[in-house]
């Protein structure tokens, strides 16, 4: 399995943030139509290209799709793989209706057709809440889908949505599969996933926090998030603990981490590039972990 990284054109990005695993970088057409900066500056570098639809439904902003489709063929050397033009339905800060759904989830399979024909292999995405015979068609023309879980949903929503999911896909064992924002370590052991991104490694840099695995070593569970900025507020997130509050036990397991994975903690309490390299090392290890884990049996159960 491999985990992309989300953001890397984002200004807390060092060298090293660059050369994770050589190619697996997820980036937003949105973003980068405007900035050759990514491709320029790195030209051997693989990208999965996303659309960025979402983005551009949540700023009101608009996506030409023969001008994404350009833009894939223009750069088509440097990317690895690339999410065909969904569409997102509804307005922000509403939910759809089901004229909206409907209407979307047609406009957005002519999209990924219209694309084919252009001699384009994209990738369709499949949304939570959509009809099944939906993903039918999509693994009747192509083998590499992505799954996307809606994103206001409980942990527990998701996983019930993705056991259904997995069990229909069970029947087609050569398609592959790709999670969108799937960063909750459980759902990602539990499913046979081909690859995911996450974009969770940026978010805790610029609020100051680094993620630290259990134990300092213990893939298998959902991280911690420890404060460590002198000057950036933390998130809030349940999962993050500040540093100085923290017990001197507990501090020696975070310093003994810090120091086994080659930085320095004065660095990382004032550097936010520097929490972004250690947060990219983290899902560096959490990829080795995943790739050796032992395949579970799918149960009609999650535990966090």
């Amino acid at each position: 399995m491999k985990i992309y990284l989300a953001g890397t054109i984002h200004r807390f990005c060092s060298k090293y943030t660059f050369k994770y695993k050589g190619n697996f970088h997820l980036e937003s057409y949105i973003i980068v139509r405007s900035s050759s900066k990514l491709f320029d500056n790195n030209p051997t570098v693989k990208i999965m290209l996303d659309s960025g639809a979402f983005s551009a439904w949540n700023t009101g902003k608009n996506i030409d799709l023969y001008e994404y489709i350009r833009f894939i063929k223009d750069k088509k050397a440097c990317l690895s793989h690339y999410i065909s033009l969904d569409i997102i339905p509804g307005k922000p800060k509403r939910r759809p209706s089901k004229e909206e759904k409907e209407k979307a989830v047609i406009e957005g399979v002519a999209n990924w057709k219209r694309m084919r024909k252009e001699g384009l292999e994209p990738i369709p995405v499949f949304h939570q809440g959509e009809e099944f015979d939906l993903l039918h068609e999509y693994i009747d023309g192509t083998d590499y889908v992505g799954i996307s879980p809606q994103e206001d949903l409980s942990e527990n929503s998701k996983f019930h949505w993705l056991c259904s999911v997995f069990e229909f896909l069970s029947k087609y064992p050569h398609v592959k599969t790709h999670g969108f924002g799937v960063t909750n370590v459980t759902l990602l052991r539990v499913f046979n996933w081909t690859s995911a991104d996450s974009i969770t490694w940026l978010k805790a840099a610029a609020f100051g926090e680094i993620i630290f695995p259990r134990q300092g070593n213990n893939y298998n569970v959902t991280p911690l998030r420890i404060s460590v900025s002198t000057s950036e507020k933390a998130d809030g997130s349940p999962y993050t603990k500040r540093y100085s509050s923290l017990s001197p036990f507990f501090k020696e397991k975070i310093l003994d981490y810090v120091g086994k994975t080659g930085f320095k903690f004065e660095d990382l309490e004032v550097d936010s590039a520097t929490r972004g390299d250690i947060n990219v090392k983290y899902f560096e290890d959490l990829e080795h972990s995943l790739s050796h884990k032992h395949q579970k049996k799918i149960k009609k159960s999650f535990l966090l």
